[in-house]
């Protein structure tokens, strides 16, 4: 425990983040198998990534532990992903929920760790942008955008709202996969190529052949997580 806050405080925690931390990160350690310390090390880098305050680390801890023990992958595995994909998930409005939910998924579908993060990463970036089309003044300066946009318009998937921000994940999941089953099978490796990216469109297509009550039961259970640690 002294060495958990040893590596707490060297994250950048205070004496008062630290103790308020401390306790459901020893909890998350135990109910996930690791040690104390690469616990803390995961849930600081979250927590850091998303703007969460440490009196919440018990509800990050239950998240965490939620989606790593419902899934094929570690919670380090988790962290590990989580490191690449959260500064760019928190940017577009998608909370630690949706993100751990999504991880889940892929991870269930063979895709882990930094290869989930990195395909994260670039992947909701230009589905971002895709999705935007041609009412951002902006997408003629970008290289590609207009592709992007041809190709949303393609799939014909509704997955911004009103803000013009991306909706909960398991929404634009559920509708690019919907979106994408209408499509032949030979085209949709292309499409998703087109619209993610070379290294992230396979990684994507994995993602959506999930099924939508894998899909629905993954985002519920990781939402309603709460206690997930103590039990």
């Amino acid at each position: 425990v002294a060495q958990l806050a040893t590596a707490l405080s060297r994250a950048g925690f205070t004496a008062k983040e630290t103790s308020q931390a401390l306790r459901g990160v020893v909890m998350g350690a135990e109910a996930t198998s690791v040690s104390f310390e690469e616990m803390g090390s995961v849930i600081s880098d979250v927590m850091r990534s998303f703007g969460i305050d440490t009196s919440k680390t018990p509800k990050v801890v239950d998240i965490l532990v939620k989606s790593a023990n419902s899934s094929n992958q570690t919670v380090l595995d988790l962290g590990e992903a989580m490191k690449y994909a959260a500064p760019v998930a928190r940017t577009l409005g998608i909370n630690v929920n949706d993100l751990a939910a999504t991880m889940a998924l892929m991870a269930n579908n063979g895709i882990r760790g930094s290869d989930a993060g990195t395909a994260l990463r670039s992947g909701l970036s230009r589905l971002q942008l895709a999705a935007s089309g041609s009412n951002d003044e902006l997408m003629g300066l970008t290289k590609g955008s207009e592709l992007l946009a041809k190709v949303m318009k393609v799939m014909g998937a509704d997955v911004l709202n009103a803000q013009g921000q991306l909706k909960p994940m398991d929404q634009v999941i559920l509708s690019l996969r919907d979106n994408m089953n209408k499509l032949p099978v030979g085209q949709r490796a292309e499409i998703a190529k087109a619209l993610f990216g070379d290294e992230a469109g396979s990684k994507f297509l994995a993602l959506l052949n999930s099924s939508e009550a894998q899909i629905v039961s993954m985002f519920d259970k990781i939402r309603n997580s709460g206690g997930a640690t103590e039990e």
